[in-house]
């Protein structure tokens, strides 16, 4: 596997090791959001990080899917769906390199799209369209520093026409140790019109 943060991996790898919550649990505004649906189908998180998300959602009834290039997070994810007694699919591989024809309801994207170069993150948004069903739905969270329609552009100049069906803001953000936090996030769903 060639992997695109090599750096970042170790990183993640070693802080994980080192912290097993390091991110704490999944936002207060997505849990909400996702446990309002009826249907809980099938998600693919990718960029999961220690499973915060992937957890939760499979734990209201959710098909989750998993990836991150952090093995040690993948771990302590399947770890943790183990002793919750929760059925999580893990991948343990960088998000520009999975290959699946699997189709997915959401495609979660949780604070991972813009750590990318524009150039893939565009590549990345191109690759899993191909693994969303017709009627499911892009769930991109981003600092509140990124234009609203940054992404929805991006989407847009694709063959397809998309629209941002939800957008709440988060300000359930975890801290990390003393860090001092004047932003919020923003979650954007997007489906094709």
């Amino acid at each position: 596997m060639t992997d695109a943060h090599p750096e970042a991996e170790h990183s993640f790898d070693n802080t994980y090791t080192d912290n097993e919550a390091m991110f704490g649990k999944s936002y207060q505004e997505l849990q909400t959001y996702f446990s309002s649906f009826s249907d809980k189908g099938a998600v693919l998180d990718l960029g999961c990080g220690q499973g915060r998300d992937a957890i939760f959602l499979a734990s209201v009834g959710y098909q989750v899917t998993a990836a991150d290039s952090s093995g040690v997070g993948v771990e302590q994810m399947l770890k943790q769906a183990d002793l919750q007694n929760l059925n999580i699919t893990g991948v343990t591989q960088d998000i520009l390199s999975i290959q699946t024809e699997e189709k997915f309801d959401v495609i979660l994207l949780d604070m991972v799209l813009h750590s990318f170069e524009e150039e893939q993150q565009a590549e990345l948004l191109q690759k899993y369209t191909k693994n969303l069903k017709d009627d499911g739905f892009f769930c991109i969270i981003f600092p509140d520093d990124i234009a609203n329609d940054y992404f929805i552009k991006m989407f847009n100049s694709q063959a397809e026409n998309w629209f941002i069906k939800d957008e709440i803001i988060i300000d359930d953000i975890p801290r990390v140790g003393e860090e001092v936090i004047d932003f919020t996030f923003v979650m954007q769903c997007v489906k094709r019109s």
